[in-house]
């Protein structure tokens, strides 16, 4: 922490984002020296981001120091703005220009029921009307932000969804997206409560999927799933010969463009029920395509890990391996009833793009990022090997 007359600065770079602490005022006399302090760090950055929350002051000339710090790096954020500096910026025409953030509201999970848990997060119980998803990822806020725009989005749309309100700080010093849900279940704790069997939320999986799936969009509504899954080829293209690469970008290639609606993450945990109505929760993978995207990702929770890591789906999903197993297939078959289509090359699509999401995801640090991981990925690419001369394409092609 430095001083400059009046302001206090404090500069932190990590992963080339330049952290600024800002205290006390910003104005004439304060400025100039704050602008070269500044300068001098801003080569080694690619963002900026300025907390405000000590912040009591800021002048014409302190202004002058963010348009200095704008012009030279395009993504700059404000955070924790008071009121009194939010309306200077405002009227200025900065939160025009940049992305500016008032305080979070901080709220306590201590003694909270876990009502659910995965990779991303952890969703808590705060009274009989509200949860809140705290997001174990401390730099979360702007994949937060997307998923609640995705959200909305989908109520729009007709999706049966929780809409999440309000984004706060947790006691944990973490991000959290709070959601209003009374008395709400997941289809994970009716299974464990044994309200309901494997058969039953198998059922109610495949009918909720056509519901999804069954929504009209438009083109450019959701990210389109062919073009994500080409960038994610593209970005593990060293994992495959050239020859697997060249096949495997044919197949992707060859999937229609398809306006169905994906969920992209759905799994027991994600499917809340309030009295008999299902709601999804956790919108990150929202996007638009062919219904073998959103199997693909059915495959890698209930099977692809647990294959790979025996008991991972006790651990993930507080079910046997055999189990979850059991479900993906009894939900794979539900959902193809009154379907004309080869349902065993239909299973081979899927399982191929499954382990194909799943290695890409290692070996882009998604999933096991503190894992020593060559040995995963080998295993994950012996079977995509085993499936790659099964396949001829990759669709489901189900009429709507």
């Amino acid at each position: 922490m430095t001083s400059a007359k009046g302001l206090n600065i404090e500069i932190k770079i990590q992963d080339r984002v330049l952290m600024l602490t800002l205290g006390g005022r910003i104005d004439t006399d304060s400025a100039p020296a704050a602008q070269q302090q500044i300068a001098e760090a801003l080569e080694e950055c690619d963002r900026v981001v300025i907390d405000c929350r000590d912040l009591e002051y800021i002048s014409s000339s302190g202004l002058r120091v963010i348009l200095y710090l704008r012009k030279r790096i395009k993504d700059v954020e404000m955070i924790n703005v008071s009121s009194a500096i939010f309306e200077i910026l405002q009227t200025t025409g900065f939160t025009e220009m940049i992305e500016v953030r008032r305080p979070l509201r901080h709220i306590s999970t201590e003694g909270c029921e876990v009502i659910g848990e995965g990779a991303m997060g952890i969703v808590y119980r705060i009274d009989r009307e509200t949860i809140v998803k705290e997001f174990k990822d401390p730099d979360a806020l702007r994949d937060i932000e997307n998923e609640q725009a995705l959200a909305r989005k989908a109520f729009i749309l007709g999706v049966p969804t929780a809409i999440p309100y309000d984004i706060v700080i947790t006691d944990h010093g973490l991000y959290g997206s709070v959601f209003e849900l009374l008395e709400a279940s997941s289809f994970q704790k009716l299974i464990l409560g044994q309200k309901k069997t494997i058969s039953e939320i198998a059922q109610m999986s495949a009918d909720l999927l056509h519901v999804i799936h069954g929504i009209e969009l438009k083109e450019g509504d959701l990210p389109s799933c062919r073009s994500q899954a080409l960038d994610l080829l593209a970005s593990g293209k060293e994992l495959f010969t050239e020859e697997e690469y060249g096949r495997l970008k044919e197949l992707y290639e060859g999937i229609p463009e398809c306006f169905r609606m994906i969920h992209g993450d759905f799994h027991i945990k994600n499917v809340m029920v309030r009295g008999e109505e299902p709601l999804l929760i956790d919108m990150e993978f929202l996007s638009a395509g062919d219904p073998v995207f959103e199997f693909s990702g059915l495959y890698v929770a209930y099977h692809c890990f647990a294959e790979l890591f025996p008991g991972n789906s006790e651990e993930f999903l507080k079910l046997p391996d055999a189990e979850t197993d059991r479900l993906f297939m009894e939900t794979f078959d539900d959902y193809l009833k009154g379907y004309d289509k080869d349902r065993d090359q239909l299973l081979r699509q899927v399982k191929l793009m499954a382990w194909m999401r799943f290695v890409l995801y290692v070996h882009s640090g998604k999933y096991f990022k503190d894992t020593e991981t060559g040995w995963i990925k080998e295993q994950a690419l012996t079977r995509i090997r085993e499936l790659l001369p099964q396949v001829n394409e990759l669709a489901m092609n189900m009429e709507a």
